[in-house]
């Protein structure tokens, strides 16, 4: 009997999710209220806390799916890429596709704040350390002598460079002037950080190899 309530439970958390997300999608992160995610299900806003401590832990739960599909997006640009410095480029071209394609899914990642003494899931915070990751890994491989810290902070100066310019970019604030596009100022941001490194180097499972 257990077992069967804590499936019917999952279920309804999932439901849950899925409403949150959609009006967040549609009305942006300002417009998701307990009442507006009760009325859209039909159901009481004490029913929703009694699956979900508060309105943040759902907002967190859809920020999660969107990192997760973010994820998804820039793998599969990666996986798609034959040279390291190629896939590092259309990573970063695949941010900015999937940001301008979920424009208020990525600013509820963006503007949501976790508030002093607020408990991070553990998944939530992984999942964040996994897009860092991805790009370290394909750094190290053009820097094979740098440490840990130093492709830290190369893949957030990178990361940090695309996202700063997706928030420019959906605020209107790159400017006018013709083709000053968010993807040629992304290029030009990425030629300078490429500059002099080895662009024959082929990724391969297990390794690389140069041409």
């Amino acid at each position: 009997m257990s077992k069967n309530i804590s499936e019917k439970s999952m279920a309804r958390q999932q439901q849950i999710i899925d409403v949150a997300e959609t009006i967040i999608a549609n009305k942006g992160l300002n417009s998701l209220t307990a009442r507006h995610i009760a009325t859209e299900m039909s159901c009481a806003v004490g029913s929703l806390y009694r699956l979900f401590e508060n309105l943040d832990a759902v907002i967190i739960a859809v920020n999660l799916r969107t990192l997760y599909l973010l994820e998804k997006n820039v793998l599969k640009a990666l996986d798609s890429s034959e040279y390291v410095i190629d896939g590092i480029k259309n990573m970063s071209l695949a941010y900015i596709d999937f940001v301008m394609e979920h424009k208020q899914r990525w600013h509820a990642v963006m503007e949501f704040h976790f508030e002093q003494g607020m408990l991070i899931p553990a998944s939530y915070v992984a999942q964040q350390d996994r897009m860092f990751h991805l790009l370290e890994m394909q750094i190290s491989i053009l820097e094979p002598t740098a440490n840990k810290h130093e492709l830290m902070l190369e893949a957030r100066a990178l990361w940090g460079g695309v996202e700063g310019l997706c928030a420019l970019a959906l605020r209107g604030k790159l400017g006018d002037e013709k083709g000053c596009d968010i993807k040629a100022v992304i290029t030009v941001l990425l030629q300078r950080f490429l500059d002099g490194r080895d662009s024959r180097i082929i990724r391969v499972k297990g390794g690389y190899n140069v041409t």
